[in-house]
């Protein structure tokens, strides 16, 4: 869980594979981790003989062994440059990407989410399919959209309630 929790602290997305054991019958998927572009592999003794050599089919220069390893060779598409309480989770499509950002500062004092101010986001446009975008629609629950600048590999978000969605396009 610890690590599930830096991974999404740090914005890498990522998926969850389980395997079994003598008790649960659950062997590792071997297409969809040999398709991974990383492997993050923190326990390799703790998996069944049969999940291990799964795990050793895998490319060992795609294989990681330490959640250190994962923060430092990883570089998400998408970051918060703030120490703010916030998710963002990047989907992309042909020429096109959003970005939903999702604020988890949540004050249980009045029930509401505390709202950001001048919220820089670091894009990586190329590995979001919209390499020569140069500006983007911010959408958010009972507001205007809204269109920023992206410059840099960066947008700033004048104001971030509890949830937005950033659009960008790339440009015909």
């Amino acid at each position: 869980m610890r690590a599930c929790e830096a991974l999404i602290t740090n914005h890498i997305s990522f998926s969850l594979a389980l395997g079994g054991n003598d008790v649960v019958r659950h062997p590792l998927p071997a297409d969809p981790l040999g398709k991974a572009s990383r492997l993050l592999v923190l326990e390799p003794e703790d998996f069944t003989a049969a999940d291990q050599e799964v795990l050793n089919g895998i490319e060992a220069s795609r294989r990681l062994t330490s959640l250190p390893d994962a923060l430092r060779q990883v570089s998400p598409a998408v970051r918060v440059e703030s120490g703010a309480a916030v998710r963002v989770f990047p989907r992309v499509a042909r020429g096109r990407a959003v970005v939903h950002i999702l604020n988890w500062d949540y004050d249980p004092s009045t029930d509401t989410v505390r709202s950001i101010e001048q919220l820089p986001v670091r894009l990586d446009l190329a590995k979001l399919g919209v390499g020569n975008a140069t500006a983007a629609t911010l959408y958010a629950p009972g507001a205007e959209p809204v269109r920023l600048d992206v410059a840099g590999g960066k947008a700033l978000l004048r104001h971030a309630g509890l949830w937005s969605i950033l659009e960008m396009k790339s440009p015909n």
